[in-house]
């Protein structure tokens, strides 16, 4: 079962913050364009539109600390994110129209662009598995991607 903050109670059954219920999108910057987030970039491959493709699958133990998914260019398009957590769908949401290289969407964390950008996690742990799941509203290869900070630990 996930566990939202080490030594929480109960399983994350969602996770739900200024981008969840979908229809927005950033105006600053989510892409780790710095070493401030501490997050690794992962393309999302080929994309036709309107289908979910996966960029980031773990089985077995880890924690989720910080998760975007953004444009990597100014082509008008939606972006979806989708989280599963050990088999429950924790986040699903779509943006409304980006327009701007690195806007996009949080699914988990916080991140504060200025002359010294802030980035707070918010770690989820998972005991089974962890998928991560992304769409474009347009047919398209290695334009959208997702920053990822996230742990790996032995069963």
């Amino acid at each position: 079962m996930p566990v939202l903050f080490k030594g929480a109670s109960g399983p994350v059954s969602s996770l739900v913050n200024y981008y969840s219920s979908g229809g927005v999108a950033s105006s600053i910057s989510v892409a780790p364009s710095n070493t401030a987030t501490a997050a690794r970039e992962v393309l999302s491959g080929a994309l036709t539109s309107g289908t979910l493709a996966t960029v980031v699958t773990h089985t077995g133990r880890g924690r989720l600390n910080f998760l975007s998914a953004y444009s990597k260019n100014g082509t008008s398009r939606t972006i979806r994110c989708k989280v599963t957590i050990d088999g429950v769908v924790v986040f699903d949401a779509t943006t409304s129209a980006v327009v701007g290289t690195g806007l996009g969407q949080i699914a988990v964390g916080y991140m504060q662009q200025s002359s010294s950008p802030t980035v707070e996690f918010q770690p989820i742990d998972y005991q089974e598995s962890l998928l991560i799941e992304v769409a474009s509203s347009l047919t398209e290869t290695d334009n959208v991607a997702v920053a990822v900070n996230r742990e790996t630990w032995a069963s």
